[in-house]
């Protein structure tokens, strides 16, 4: 479910906390009332105020690295929240939220400390960092699986025109060409091997870099024309005189290493997804100049069954 992700992923917008906020954020008289006040907040997408409600323990689930995913995270809660809530008191000093018609349970606890009221977003943190990270790491392994079938599909035809079937070097095609997975088509017209969801991935002739591209579900997508020595075959190049006929393969690391994603995966043409953590320079490891060059930390997730006698 989306929204068990967190809904405070909303607010990329900042980073500043408020003036005098305790470890546990702003204090009120009720449980009801601490409820009416973040979903006022995650309304309005107002960071500082969220980061004041929530306490500065927040910062890592509330900055997941994705705004995009991260508004659309919000739209559902606020969806859900409007579609039906409710206040369990789970004892007389914890009570836990319930929103939509199926009762998805709001991970971050209301305690009583004192006479006050908190979100206990230490209590919730760890869950909702596992479902964030968790879902998106679904959605990956998805894309990688789209990506190769969608390649073997691109090169099945002479796509530009050059007498050679070959794999596409980029996701999205340039204006009026076919040089990319995706291209736009008019109605009733053929479609790409991606669609334009997917194609938003765009990462394929961009340094991967947070100021230039956004990531698609907390995870950056590059694409790499050569292989390793540790690869099946040996280290050589995709690209023959400027065409990629020899093979491809895709690499997905998290925007934010524990707030997005823990783990990096890779696929080729294989069709075998792999993944392995690469720890807090994730980012600087999996977007240099790399190679698909797997060694033994990788393990496989996925085996594709591929079909394209």
């Amino acid at each position: 479910m989306v929204v068990s992700v967190m809904v405070f992923t909303i607010i990329n917008a900042g980073n500043g906390f408020a003036e005098k906020t305790s470890p546990l954020g702003q204090g009120f008289n009720s449980p009801e009332a601490a409820v009416l006040a973040i979903v006022a907040t995650v309304r309005e997408y107002d960071a500082e105020k969220a980061l004041a409600i929530l306490g500065p323990n927040a910062e890592k689930i509330i900055f997941s690295g994705d705004k995009v995913a991260g508004k659309k995270e919000v739209d559902d809660f606020i969806k859900k929240f409007d579609e039906k809530h409710r206040l369990d008191m789970v004892s007389p000093t914890v009570a836990s939220l319930f929103i939509g018609n199926d009762d998805w349970p709001f991970p971050v606890p209301i305690i009583k400390d004192g006479e006050r009221w908190f979100f206990d977003v230490a209590a919730g943190k760890e869950e909702i960092l596992n479902r964030r990270i968790g879902g998106n790491e679904l959605d990956v392994i998805q894309v990688m699986q789209a990506y190769v079938e969608a390649q073997f599909e691109y090169a099945s035809k002479d796509r530009d025109g050059d007498g050679i079937r070959e794999f596409a070097q980029q996701i999205k095609s340039d204006k009026g060409k076919k040089n990319g997975l995706y291209w736009p088509v008019k109605k009733g017209g053929k479609l790409s091997p991606f669609g334009p969801l997917i194609a938003e991935v765009r990462s394929e002739r961009d340094e991967v870099n947070a100021n230039k591209i956004q990531p698609y579900h907390g995870y950056y997508y590059k694409i790499i024309t050569r292989q390793g020595e540790k690869a099946p075959g040996g280290a050589y190049d995709y690209v023959v005189n400027g065409n990629m006929i020899l093979g491809f393969a895709l690499v997905a690391c998290p925007a934010k290493y524990g707030a997005s994603g823990i783990m990096t995966f890779a696929v080729n043409q294989e069709g075998i997804v792999y993944e392995v953590d690469l720890g807090e320079k994730t980012l600087q490891i999996a977007t240099g100049k790399i190679k698909y060059d797997l060694d033994k930390t990788w393990q496989k997730v996925i085996d594709l069954d591929l079909d394209n006698g």
